[in-house]
């Protein structure tokens, strides 16, 4: 390229630049053979020595850019469904508390029950207490006076026979 550049430019058809004061620059005087190169890069040519090296290299970073843009997608698609789980487990936990305010709100219902049943239990055996004195009472003096007719403010019946039916 650089030959058909200067053969072009040249009228004498001498391919290499010796004279020095055609280039301007003081370093490039010294080396008449960088000419080439200086006269390119006014031009805004560049030459790379080695094009099919970085082609390579650059079809290698676009097949590992086409691979990140995959995984980064896959990535955004299991975050999206990290979220919709997240969500999922956010409702679930609210109705858990909810139905644990609900157990609490029945155990302090049957706390409150409990106490209530201990009582009437409590009572029931006062009046069974109450029921065997009298019974006693019933037993003990059924050889009393005609007359006394009350035990324990009770009537004490002094005939009484069991029917035993057939």
């Amino acid at each position: 390229m650089d030959s058909v550049l200067y053969a072009s430019m040249d009228v004498l058809g001498d391919v290499d630049c010796n004279m020095p004061c055609v280039c301007e620059n003081t370093s490039m005087s010294v080396n008449p053979h960088n000419c080439d190169d200086m006269l390119l890069e006014s031009l805004g040519v560049i030459d790379i020595p080695n094009i099919k090296l970085l082609k390579k290299k650059a079809n290698k970073f676009h097949k590992n850019l086409s691979k990140l843009l995959c995984e980064k997608n896959g990535l955004i698609a299991k975050l999206n469904e990290s979220k919709k789980l997240v969500e999922k487990y956010k409702k679930l936990a609210e109705n858990s508390c909810e139905k644990l305010k609900e157990f609490e709100c029945l155990n302090m219902d049957l706390d409150a029950k409990i106490v209530l049943s201990n009582k009437l239990v409590n009572e029931l055996k006062c009046e069974n207490e109450f029921l065997k004195m009298h019974a006693k009472c019933l037993i003990v003096k059924p050889t009393a006076k005609i007359e006394e007719k009350l035990c324990c403010n009770h009537v004490v019946v002094l005939d009484f026979v069991p029917i035993i039916s057939d």
